[in-house]
């Protein structure tokens, strides 16, 4: 336990009035008819100081999860726009080595989807592999591999419900299609 002035106590509160009262003796804002005296000891209020700590520790969790739940929409976001970007080059061929605009590779398509939302990917789907954050619970826009770690063939953009954006293969185009393996692994990079 600390004991803390009944103007601290006040700010903490948030009850100015109150507390005003309870010192003085007269509400705030009326004209002392004296100067205030000292008030004696038993008018202070003691604080439980783990009181106190909870409450500031609830402000700091409140403000993080504001903070993580804005970061989560703009990531979101940034998610749908990268979807959209490659949902724009439907119809075009698969080349291999395209990256754009009139025809694309698998990692050429997703270097030009990110590349239109400001964000860099290298060029090819191992190396783009390399820079990403896996994981387990994709949203829209993140990358889809195939194949495991250290042996990517393919790369993909999610669309959400088990779909993806891609350029498939030599003779197919840019084209929405279903996730047809469980070889896969998920990367986020925002």
């Amino acid at each position: 336990m600390f004991t803390m002035s009944p103007r601290a106590t006040a700010r903490l509160l948030a009850a100015p009035l109150v507390l005003t009262v309870l010192v003085t003796g007269q509400a705030a804002g009326a004209a002392p008819a004296s100067p205030a005296p000292v008030p004696p000891a038993s008018a202070f209020v003691q604080v439980d100081e783990q009181q106190v700590l909870d409450a500031i520790a609830r402000q700091r969790t409140a403000a993080r999860e504001a903070r993580i739940e804005r970061r989560e929409r703009e990531a979101a976001a940034i998610g749908q726009r990268i979807v959209a970007a490659a949902a724009a080059q439907a119809g075009k061929p698969y080349v291999y080595g395209a990256t754009g605009p009139s025809a694309f590779d698998c990692s050429g398509l997703t270097g030009w989807a990110y590349a239109a939302v400001g964000i860099h990917l290298p060029r090819t789907s191992g190396a783009q592999a390399a820079v990403v954050t896996p994981v387990s619970d994709p949203m829209p826009g993140d990358l889809v591999f195939f194949g495991g770690a250290g042996s990517v063939h393919h790369v993909g953009i999610y669309a959400g419900n088990g779909q993806i954006w891609h350029a498939p293969h030599s003779g197919d185009v840019v084209r929405l299609a279903p996730i047809w393996t469980d070889a896969v692994f998920y990367g986020r990079v925002r």
